[in-house]
């Protein structure tokens, strides 16, 4: 059986995976631009309550997109180093204020 990831149980999930292979289109922001849109959707459309991202240890381009999203380091195990963002809930409006 897999080992389960360190974010306790899940209710639903979303795996994605990228790689921006070619050194010429890293400083374009694909991957912040992509990563911005999928939580908006994440948040909004399917509910989620946090968001957890992971990447190699060694993989600092992957830290910095994570901490421009907004994501937190949160923890590492095996080499693997996990960033979470958590869903901010926005107090409603007072009618007449």
């Amino acid at each position: 059986m897999p080992e389960q990831l360190p974010v306790g149980k899940l209710e639903q999930a979303e795996l994605v995976l990228y790689c921006l292979e070619a050194d010429e289109m890293w400083s374009y922001s694909l991957a912040t631009e992509a990563a911005k849109k999928m939580i908006t959707y994440d948040f909004e459309q399917v509910g989620f309550s946090n968001i957890v991202s992971a990447a190699d240890i060694l993989n600092t381009a992957s830290f910095k997109v994570m901490e421009r999203l907004g994501m937190h380091d949160w923890k590492t195990k095996d080499f693997i180093d996990y960033y979470k963002l958590e869903r901010q809930i926005q107090p409603k409006t007072l009618v007449g204020s």
